[in-house]
């Protein structure tokens, strides 16, 4: 009960932490950037892991946090959406960060028993970004 409870916990920080980085935020970008990356080491690699390895690498990596799996997964699903949103760079790391992080949405929304709006919005506004990519 108590590891639930920390776990829900650090989900809510989590998502207010985003929150905050993409809406009430005013530093640098760059600063912002700095401290999404960082939010990739609670699931234990860094950015550079979640943003170069494949989608099954990725869940294969999750997979040692058994009992909070599709909870990390959500996670990474919510940084990565963060990750997108920030990223100045590359054409083609920004189309991938997008791509995993819908992804991981579809992954986790067809998995989860828990009803959610702004998982739903999400996944729609990540196909619509993914769409202005395809030519």
């Amino acid at each position: 009960m108590l590891k639930r409870d920390y776990i829900l916990k650090m989900i809510q920080e989590l998502f207010a932490a985003l929150e905050r980085l993409l809406h009430n935020d005013n530093r640098q970008l760059t600063e912002r950037q700095r401290d999404v990356e960082a939010l990739y080491t609670i699931l234990g690699h860094d950015a550079q892991f979640f943003r170069s390895s494949t989608e099954q690498e990725i869940l294969e990596s999750l997979t040692v946090f058994d009992d909070d799996y599709l909870q990390r997964v959500n996670m990474l699903a919510e940084i990565m959406y963060a990750d997108a949103k920030l990223f100045v760079g590359n054409y083609e790391v920004r189309h991938d960060i997008i791509a995993k992080a819908l992804s991981l949405y579809t992954y986790v929304d067809e998995r989860s028993d828990d009803f959610s709006i702004t998982r739903i919005e999400r996944i729609d506004e990540l196909k619509k970004l993914l769409a202005q990519y395809q030519y």
